[in-house]
């Protein structure tokens, strides 16, 4: 499931992207209820923003740090989208798996062992045909007015976030509620939400999320997106 293809919550202001091919939807047709007003700075801190606070994060994504941390085959085509809908600069990263080739000659091989063990009992998970590697980073703004009030507002974030949010599209109703941990060893403070393959980070002013999206098992994707954040933690 891509990161564009479901409902999003970015844990500063439960941010939401469209699942879907189709793209993303129309925000008008969206409301959230219940975390905005516990996430937004106010007062002093949201007059605190200064230059850096307005930074893309697709320039931050370079080519250069997604090779550090990721599986990419050498002239492979990197697809970054800025959303025009979250309130809060979202870059999306994409790019073909180094083994998308294999992945779909086996397609067909894989699916029929699946049904197999499926008839003899076994317990086995579908197998994973994504062909396309995807991460997401999204920059909180404006900074907070200073590192205590950061951590502060990752706490809040992530209290919105256990207790659940509502929203609904088109008439349709649902609450999206993630568990997270903590997890140590990437800026001031940060946490994840393993349901979401979202990091929250809290660097010194500033709030930030990594969300990773390859497949693999959620252990793995978070020490992924722990790498990535421990990077863009000194660069930002």
């Amino acid at each position: 499931m891509s990161i564009n293809k479901c409902f999003v919550l970015a844990a500063s202001l439960v941010l939401l992207a469209s699942c879907g091919d189709s793209g993303e939807p129309d925000p008008s047709s969206v409301t959230m209820q219940g975390a905005g007003e516990a996430l937004a700075p106010s007062g002093k801190a949201a007059a605190a923003a200064t230059g850096p606070a307005d930074v893309d994060p697709c320039s931050v994504l370079t080519d250069e740090l997604l090779q550090a941390h990721f599986t990419i085959a050498p002239d492979t085509p990197i697809n970054r989208r800025l959303s025009d809908y979250s309130p809060h600069p979202l870059c999306t990263v994409t790019w073909r798996k180094a083994d998308a080739d294999e992945i779909e000659a086996r397609r067909g091989e894989a699916m029929n062992e699946y049904i197999m063990a499926k008839a003899r009992g076994e317990k086995v998970s579908i197998p994973n045909f994504r062909t396309d590697d995807e991460m997401s980073l999204t920059l909180y703004q404006p900074l907070f007015e200073s590192p205590g009030a950061a951590q502060g507002g990752l706490d809040q974030a992530m209290s919105v976030l256990q207790k659940g949010v509502s929203a609904s599209h088109k008439g349709v109703e649902a609450t999206f509620q993630a568990d997270v941990v903590p997890v140590a060893g990437v800026g001031d403070k940060a946490a994840w939400a393993a349901k979401l393959r979202q990091l929250s980070v809290a660097s010194g002013r500033r709030l930030f999320h990594v969300t990773v999206n390859t497949g693999a098992e959620r252990e793995q994707e978070l020490e992924t997106a722990r790498a990535v954040a421990g990077s863009l933690a000194e660069r930002l």
